[in-house]
């Protein structure tokens, strides 16, 4: 469990105001820190950021939240999505361009009756190298994997 050890890993937390389009309101990053923010899929924006990329759930179970950290952080700090992210569904995870910042982790927790739990994936994701990010879960084997486009 990662926490805060530094000013440096408060950076990553955000107050962001979480919408979906369909529901008329957007999503808001904090002015004074470089997390990330997010869009819902059925909203056109060019991209401000070169660490811009669109998360796909194609696990076949929802999501109840989504963490977006650099990987350098000592804590995942919140949420950057806190509602149902079904499978299916894509988001666009949006950062401020002035945010400097290039390789981060992404954490998913599961809903309890889905089995709960979090998977974690800290590979320090070059994100400027990165467009898609599409999170599957392959329940013969057990196992969770994210593909990289």
């Amino acid at each position: 469990m990662r926490s805060f050890s530094s000013l440096a890993a408060r950076i990553f937390c955000v107050v962001a105001l979480i919408a979906v389009a369909c529901m008329n309101t957007a999503f808001m990053p904090n002015p004074k820190a470089s997390a990330p923010r997010m869009m819902s899929k059925t909203m056109t924006v060019t991209p401000q950021s070169d660490l811009d990329f669109v998360l796909v759930n194609d696990t076949g179970y929802p999501i109840k939240n989504v963490y977006v950290a650099p990987h350098s952080a000592d804590d995942w700090g919140t949420s950057i999505y806190n509602k149902r992210f079904a499978s299916g569904e894509s988001i666009t995870v949006k950062f401020s361009p002035k945010n400097t910042i290039k390789n981060y982790d992404i954490k998913v927790e599961w809903y309890e009756e889905d089995g709960g739990g979090s998977t974690v994936w800290e590979k320090g994701y070059d994100l400027t190298q990165i467009e898609t990010i599409t999170l599957r879960y392959n329940k013969q084997t057990g196992v969770t994997s994210a593909i990289i486009k």
